[in-house]
């Protein structure tokens, strides 16, 4: 059975270092937090700041990868999920 696998050809070229940066940063930090709530070295419930900056945070990069991947939809084609080239 063949399974079609979708490659990630979503681009960051347009971003300057420095978003980039931010973007890897918001992503390590959200990375972190869910790893050590896993750990159960943080409470969620009693950190309940620092649980909201995380759920803030997790929503500005979904919201910025979802950007990315409609963009593929409005015609450019460099962005989104496609098909691997069958070469």
């Amino acid at each position: 059975m063949l399974v079609p696998i979708l490659t990630r050809r979503h681009s960051h070229s347009d971003l300057n270092p420095l978003a980039r940066g931010l973007w890897a940063a918001c992503a390590s930090v959200v990375a972190v937090f869910i790893l050590l709530a896993a750990l159960e070295a943080v409470d969620p419930g009693e950190a309940v700041e620092l649980t909201a900056v995380v759920v803030a945070l997790a929503a500005l990069l979904l919201a910025h990868e979802w950007r990315g991947l409609f963009r593929a939809e409005s015609g450019d084609g460099s962005r989104g999920l496609t098909p691997p080239d069958p070469r």
